[in-house]
């Protein structure tokens, strides 16, 4: 994540979700920090899942293209 928030990788995406569930799991945050947070998480959770499906996209056209072979 850079500095105002951008998610820059797939791998820093999923450590601060792993943060997030982590602090959520604890159940001593304020409802206002809570709903903060499942906020976050949810923009976390759509920003890996494109990235997954883009990577699975990227790996059948590989596979598409060494079958060709």
């Amino acid at each position: 994540m850079d500095e105002n928030g951008k998610i820059t990788t797939y791998e820093a995406g999923y450590q601060e979700l792993n943060s997030i569930i982590e602090t959520l799991e604890k159940g001593d945050q304020s409802l206002e920090k809570t709903l903060e947070l499942v906020s976050r998480a949810k923009v976390l959770l759509d920003y890996c899942g494109s990235q997954l499906k883009e990577a699975q996209k990227q790996l059948e056209v590989l596979q598409t293209d060494s079958d060709i072979c």
